[in-house]
């Protein structure tokens, strides 16, 4: 098997492994069964004529097929560019003038609000409706992943923009994992923890800190959107969660302990 880098080092560390690794809703996924789903896009890349170093815009809400996607593109050879939920037309015709995309994954109205009507797209939608689920049931979900070496660029993220126009940053497979080694370290993760996620994907914090760490410890994920305390308390998570990544809007009040 071909040598890639951060497939090899991060994301297939436990992919035989049947522990629960990701809660999201009503989905429930074990590493094994994470990972073909990962390998069945790997697949649908490929056959959509993906070669090494292609890069894949993609703006979604966060669920298990885009977290999948992440993986994917990059075991494929490619390169993965999230962006913003929030952007409005004009900003992501900017990146796709900018980055030169081979593919954009979006929603449906994304995808018809973008001026170049060449490219190559898949449709996905918060209800999981679209051309990209529809074209995923066909694919195997063995894959042989594409070599890959670690000074290799696996991500471009764009930079707020603050002091102009967004600037892609561009990261190695060696930037990703030498990153996640180093938190796994300090932070001493393993295969007993199990992080409550509610950050968004498009970002370091939400993908390549709270993704990746567990992906190397084994430990399990629990999806949510964000997190409110309407609907959830600390008291309600502290028997069944060790670690919490998120956004909060609450006052003192409202925290439990």
């Amino acid at each position: 098997m071909p040598p890639n880098f951060l497939n090899d080092n991060l994301f297939s560390v436990h992919a035989s492994s049947n522990k629960t690794f990701i809660n999201a809703e009503s989905q429930t996924y074990s590493f094994k069964e994470f990972d073909n789903l990962i390998n069945k896009i790997s697949n649908l890349l490929i056959s959509s004529g993906l070669n090494e170093d292609d890069r894949i815009l993609v703006k979604l809400e966060k669920s298990v097929y885009s977290f999948a996607i992440y993986i994917a593109c990059i075991r494929a050879g490619g390169i993965f560019i999230p962006i913003n939920t929030d952007y409005t037309p004009s900003e992501i015709d900017y990146f796709i003038e900018n980055s030169i995309p081979f593919l954009f994954i979006s929603d449906d109205e994304s995808l018809k609000e973008i001026q170049n009507k060449n490219l190559k797209t898949f449709s996905l939608n918060d209800d999981m409706s679209g051309t990209f689920i529809e074209n995923i049931k066909m694919q195997k979900n063995s894959f042989v992943p594409v070599k890959r070496k670690k000074d290799d660029i696996a991500s471009i993220l764009y930079t707020s923009g603050t002091t102009g126009r967004s600037k892609g940053a561009m990261l190695s497979h060696d930037n990703l994992f030498s990153n996640t080694k180093e938190l796994l370290k300090f932070w001493r993760f393993d295969d007993n923890d199990i992080l409550l996620h509610a950050l968004p994907i498009y970002h370091i914090h939400g993908l390549f800190v709270a993704c990746n760490i567990c992906l190397i410890s084994g430990a399990r994920i629990h999806f949510i959107k964000k997190f409110e305390t309407s609907s959830n308390s600390f008291s309600d998570l502290r028997f069944s969660v060790t670690s919490l990544i998120g956004l909060f809007k609450m006052s003192f009040k409202e925290a439990i302990f």
